[in-house]
């Protein structure tokens, strides 16, 4: 019996292994667009963190007593660094929103690149399973038609000795 040879089994081997090279660059895409997520809703808990502590700052410079000069200068000072750390964490949390952004784009270009290369391994992967059975069908056939020769002649055998 003859054995089924797909003539483009190296073909079909680089498609899946280009659909698994796809998939590990889906995985890692998706990794990173979390890790930068989480960065970003780091940020946004100090941003809120820190716009509070401005506030509570603020307030207790309005409800307390009245203070020296100096006093009120220090504090206006505080006031004043604490207004330039949140305006720096709201920089950093936009760099960081175009950083998600950028990792949301690359996960969208590796999820379509894992379609096309699934599709193109689906392809082959069809044809050649096309191309088996009908290979498999054929292989049958002739093993009939051989069990039917063989079938014929004992009987031709048989009936000539009778």
């Amino acid at each position: 019996m003859a054995i089924f040879r797909f003539r483009l089994q190296y073909l079909l081997d680089q498609r899946l292994q280009a659909k698994e090279a796809a998939e590990k660059s889906m995985t890692e895409c998706q990794r990173e667009l979390q890790d930068e997520q989480e960065n970003l809703a780091s940020l946004q808990h100090e941003t809120k963190n820190l716009a509070q502590k401005i506030l509570l700052a603020r307030r207790q410079m309005l409800v307390r007593e009245p203070a020296l000069v100096h006093n009120l200068m220090q504090r206006m000072k505080y006031l004043s660094g604490m207004a330039h750390d949140a305006e720096e964490l709201r920089e950093a949390l936009f760099a960081q929103e175009l950083v998600v952004e950028d990792a949301e784009a690359k996960l969208q270009q590796a999820h379509e690149h894992l379609v096309a290369c699934s599709r193109e391994a689906d392809i082959l992967t069809k044809f050649k399973d096309k191309l088996q059975r009908r290979f498999l069908q054929s292989e049958a056939r002739k093993e009939e038609i051989e069990q039917d020769e063989a079938g014929d002649l004992l009987y031709l055998i048989r009936s000539r000795m009778q």
